[in-house]
């Protein structure tokens, strides 16, 4: 099961915090501190599993979610 965590402070420490307490197999994460990500173009991820990490780029929402779908594919794949 995936899980989504938008986060205003500490984006790794609860997202991980999120991903053990909900019994995820991967959590993605983002800092929606200071309102910088409604109503943007843009926007960047950090993505969790059990047994690492990745930082996905700032870059079009509609790009980043293909990204995503190929981390997802590739862990699910492993």
């Amino acid at each position: 099961m995936v899980g989504f965590a938008a986060e205003t402070q500490n984006v790794a420490g609860y997202a991980k915090d999120k991903l053990q307490r909900k019994n995820l197999d991967m959590i993605c994460a983002n800092d929606v501190s200071g309102g910088q990500v409604f109503g943007q173009d843009q926007n960047a991820l950090h993505v969790f599993w059990k047994t690492g990490e990745k930082a996905l780029p700032l870059t079009d929402k509609n790009k980043l979610a293909e990204i995503l779908v190929s981390e997802i594919v590739e862990h699910y794949h492993k």
